[in-house]
């Protein structure tokens, strides 16, 4: 058997969506922020455009989405910057990093538009819309980078083209990872659609569906190149149509992204289901913040010790809490006689619930931020609690001052190290605190 013959004879097909049935999700986390988000979006209707923020989502999504491929970079800033610049983005990404990342993310947000425009419609996914969507996705790549029997070589990129050669991988530690052979991507991709007919899928929660589109799709592999492109796209469809939102994925989120795959690949779904789930979550949050709605409050609990990953975590948010606030304070126009101040002090003791979950943590200064004007000061403190449990999905969070606002960031979102992701939601959620107060100020002083 040749060298060829047994890397396709290791290929192992994607598990029907049946079998993905059995992987539980937490249904009351995703609830909560489902319907914090759609509160959020009624609440604001007549004074925020829900197209305008929904193309900031599909923007962060784009932006990122080839840089998980290393088209081009990106970081929390130039995500920041493109969003918060949506109608005019194009000129900062090129001055960041080029006119040709700036086509990567042009093409990205074209079939991530197309993937809105499907959810919308409610259109049927065919095997021509797959292909479809790998055009849009890749119209910006002319070539790919191959190993072949002569060598490394530079090869044209087929646009929604089923692959024409295999295209399995070289892994670091040597190994081979086998995607579909050639002469088995037609049938294969034909049961992939059938199964996102099928009604069980359709009944299916948009998170699973969402999981398994991706990991079926690039389990086929059926693209010279661009297959994880497409699948991101493909599975937005499905969050996009439940609850307007893409699936975004960062790069610093790579490893248990790939890490997660790897173990779909091999049978185990729940890791990779989690992934996408907490991805769906945290994009939940942060849209909520971005179009500033408001969010609900759980208490705190009575002091007792806290796993020591916790309170480093957070530790860590109270300090990026106090040095991301100063920064907006630092950029924030406001008007004459207007003064914002932001302070750090200690705090000493705890607050009792009635559930118990939480503990306050009084090693760290907890932050303040004030606005001043004509001797009316309003403020806000930020204390920061971590989780008595350490099977919580929530472990780490911020409480604004008791005003039934608060957010959430997972234990891996902090610790070891901050992600992309938890650091644009904090910013996005600070700022809109930031705006409250200053609106708040502006109500009180209206009222003199």
């Amino acid at each position: 058997m040749t060298t060829l013959s047994v890397h396709d004879a290791n290929y192992r097909p994607f598990d029907g969506f049946q079998v993905w049935t059995g992987t539980r999700i937490a249904k009351d986390v995703w609830d909560r922020y489902y319907y914090r988000l759609q509160t959020t979006r009624e609440s604001v209707q007549t004074a925020t455009d829900p197209q305008f923020e929904l193309n900031r989502s599909l923007l962060a999504a784009a932006v990122n989405t080839g840089a998980i491929e290393g088209l081009h970079n990106a970081d929390r800033g130039l995500t920041l910057t493109a969003i918060e610049h949506a109608i005019d983005w194009g000129q900062y990404v090129r001055r960041a990093e080029g006119e040709e990342a700036e086509a990567h993310v042009r093409a990205g947000l074209e079939a991530f538009d197309l993937a809105l425009d499907v959810a919308t419609k409610k259109q049927e996914i065919s095997e021509a819309l797959i292909r479809h969507l790998h055009e849009v996705a890749c119209a910006a790549q002319e070539t790919v980078t191959v190993t072949t029997s002569v060598g490394v070589q530079e090869q044209t990129l087929l646009k929604g083209q089923y692959k024409t050669l295999p295209n399995h991988v070289l892994q670091a530690d040597g190994s081979i990872h086998a995607y579909c052979p050639v002469d088995s991507v037609p049938v294969q991709m034909a049961r992939l659609v059938n199964e996102l007919r099928s009604p069980v899928f359709l009944d299916g929660h948009p998170v699973l569906q969402a999981a398994f589109a991706h990991h079926a799709l690039t389990n086929i592999h059926p693209f010279q190149d661009g297959n994880g492109r497409v699948a991101r796209v493909l599975s937005s469809v499905y969050l996009l149509r439940t609850a307007s939102i893409p699936l975004v994925i960062y790069p610093d989120q790579t490893v248990g992204y790939f890490g997660s795959l790897e173990e779909a690949d091999r049978g185990e779904h729940r890791p990779f289901v989690d992934f996408i789930f907490d991805r769906a979550v945290d994009m939940l949050a942060f849209t909520a913040d971005m179009i500033s709605g408001d969010g609900p409050l759980e208490a705190v609990l009575p002091m007792t010790r806290v796993p020591p990953s916790a309170v480093e975590a957070g530790t860590r948010l109270s300090d990026l809490i106090d040095r991301e606030l100063r920064q907006q304070v630092a950029d924030v126009v406001v008007s004459d006689g207007v003064e914002i101040g932001v302070e750090t002090m200690g705090f000493s003791h705890g607050a009792r619930d009635q559930i118990g979950r939480r503990t306050i943590l009084h090693t760290h200064p907890m932050v303040r931020v004030s606005v001043r004007q004509y001797g009316l000061d309003i403020n806000r403190w930020f204390p920061v609690f971590a989780s008595l449990d350490a099977s919580a999905h929530f472990p780490v969070a911020i409480e604004v001052d008791a005003r039934d606002d608060m957010l959430e960031f997972r234990l891996d979102e902090l610790h070891p190290e901050v992600t992309t992701a938890a650091m644009l939601k904090l910013g996005a959620f600070l700022r809109r605190v930031l705006a409250d107060l200053l609106n708040q100020l502006e109500a009180e002083l209206d009222k003199r």
